[in-house]
């Protein structure tokens, strides 16, 4: 299994690498790549990315605030994505799938 803790740079959001350079550095898709980090988030890792279409990709953080614009852009998906949530939640009655 890949490490791709060992590809990702430090630092912060300017010192990300993108998907598609990863993908080529590693040899596999961009797929791939989503769930090597998606995996490795869900054991612990603090993999930060940004979608910022000069510096996207990704990166581990150096120190709390290089973290910060990750966490910041998460949570704003999330909140976006429970408001969209909403109207089918009522239109169910608010059941769960």
């Amino acid at each position: 299994m890949i490490d791709i803790l060992q590809y990702l740079p430090t630092g912060g959001m300017e010192n990300a690498i993108s998907q598609s350079a990863l993908a080529a550095l590693l040899r596999v898709d961009k797929r791939t790549v989503r769930a090597l980090v998606y995996r490795a988030r869900c054991k612990g890792a603090v993999i930060c990315s940004t979608p910022d279409a000069v510096n996207c990709g990704y990166y581990l953080p150096e120190c709390p605030e290089d973290a910060v614009p990750y966490v910041r852009f998460q949570q704003a998906r999330i909140r976006s994505a429970r408001l969209a949530l909403r109207s089918a939640e009522l239109y169910t009655g608010g059941e769960e799938a």
